[in-house]
């Protein structure tokens, strides 16, 4: 009959220690699933050539084996999202640059993102249970006044505001700023907007010089000064923007695509279902590469036939 060794012959349970993470792993998942003596059920903890046994005493096995277990639950729960109500939920974020950097994702009470370079932390949306006081309410309607209009646009803010503070703001949001304080009219709640104070874009570059615009059987015509100066680092390619709105409708029109320079003037015709009231017109320009802009134009109110 063979004898057995110390650890078989010993009366007490054997704590292995795994001595890889592949290991630590295996044997971790196996003690969570089946308790402490994965064999008895017969699920394999790892090869006995990668795991080391140590005889502990009884009560220093039972410690180690509810901290592994512990620690597996809070893997485990962690991994699939679950927990012992819908309330109950484990949730983690991702480090970014180390120790010392950003994270992103949701963790505990806090969310973690980052725009424009910029890394933020924020806590959980917590529903309001106050009313708005009057300043606040003011601002939202002042905003809801303003972005009504600059949303349909946005396509000429990202060239007459793209390079307005580009690390912090949106064209957008820029061209809201620069017109908030001067474009809105009114008191609270019956805003609305001073068009000829609105501006869509704001640059160094060298305007369109004698500027106008005319309506004329369904047709509206933008016209501009067509020299060109070394002096002014102004060509005959820069392009022509031009842009109208109607109030009544609540709609904006401009030509199919932007002029230059050196054309002089672009017609477009007006939709029928626009052609009557009234249109405001503005203009800008930009160079080839939409690296500068001129400040917008406000050509005036165009009464259509």
């Amino acid at each position: 009959m063979k004898s057995r060794s110390k650890a078989e012959a010993a009366p007490h349970l054997v704590a292995c220690k795994p001595q890889n993470s592949a290991s630590k792993l295996a044997f971790f998942l196996a003690v969570f699933w089946a308790g402490p003596d994965p064999k008895i059920f017969g699920i394999p903890v790892v090869d006995r050539s990668e795991i080391r046994c140590y005889p502990v005493s009884n009560r220093s096995t039972f410690l180690l084996l509810f901290v592994v277990d512990l620690k597996c639950f809070m893997f485990v729960m962690s991994i699939t999202g679950t927990g012992t109500n819908r309330d109950d939920h484990i949730h983690m974020g991702t480090i970014v640059n180390g120790a010392n950097g950003g994270f992103k994702g949701k963790a505990g009470s806090v969310i973690g993102s980052s725009w424009k370079s910029i890394n933020y932390i924020k806590g959980l949306y917590k529903k309001r249970t106050k009313p708005a006081t009057e300043a606040q309410l003011i601002q939202q309607e002042k905003f809801r006044t303003l972005m009504r209009f600059l949303l349909p646009i946005n396509v000429f803010l990202k060239i007459g505001f793209g390079l307005k503070n580009t690390n912090k703001w949106t064209p957008i949001n820029a061209a809201f700023q620069f017109n908030l304080d001067r474009a809105i009219t009114g008191s609270y709640p019956d805003y609305s907007l001073d068009y000829s104070k609105v501006v869509i874009a704001d640059g160094s570059l060298y305007g369109g010089g004698t500027v106008g615009v005319a309506y004329d059987a369904g047709d509206l015509t933008f016209s501009w000064s067509t020299g060109a100066s070394d002096t002014f680092e102004t060509f005959a390619d820069d392009m022509v923007y031009v842009l109208a709105y109607h109030p009544g409708r609540d709609e904006f029109i401009s030509a199919p695509a932007p002029g230059t320079r050196a054309n002089g003037e672009v017609t477009f015709t007006v939709p029928d279902h626009l052609a009557t009231g009234s249109v405001h017109t503005w203009m800008f320009l930009s160079n080839r590469n939409k690296t500068r802009v001129s400040k917008s134009v406000y050509l005036g109110e165009v009464q259509l036939i």
